[in-house]
């Protein structure tokens, strides 16, 4: 029995593969998360963005268009600072970056 929604959230961002659409990536989310399961749902958001982001600072550039922004439970102190970016370039992912609490 899984105890804390970490361990589920750091799953679907394993689960998470550069090409998916944004439709996959929240089908995955919805499958981790559902809206009447065990933990509640993470607060996400859909962004529009025009920068070029340094990839772990190894000099490779990428340009994305959009961004899906999880934030596993803002009303808990125990998981309000774990974050998922999921970064789109034309409707696919392109690079994901975990942030742990």
């Amino acid at each position: 029995m899984t105890l804390s929604p970490v361990k589920p959230f750091t799953k679907f961002y394993l689960d998470i593969k550069n090409g998916m659409k944004i439709e996959e990536v929240q089908g995955l989310f919805n499958y981790h998360f559902p809206k009447e399961g065990r933990f509640r749902q993470p607060e996400w958001s859909l962004n529009e963005m025009r920068e070029n982001l340094n990839s772990d600072q190894k000099g490779v550039v990428i340009i994305s268009d959009q961004n899906l922004n999880y934030i596993l439970d803002p009303t808990d102190g125990r998981y309000n600072a774990e974050i998922l970016i999921v970064y789109f370039q034309n409707g696919k992912v392109v690079e994901t970056k975990y942030l742990p609490d």
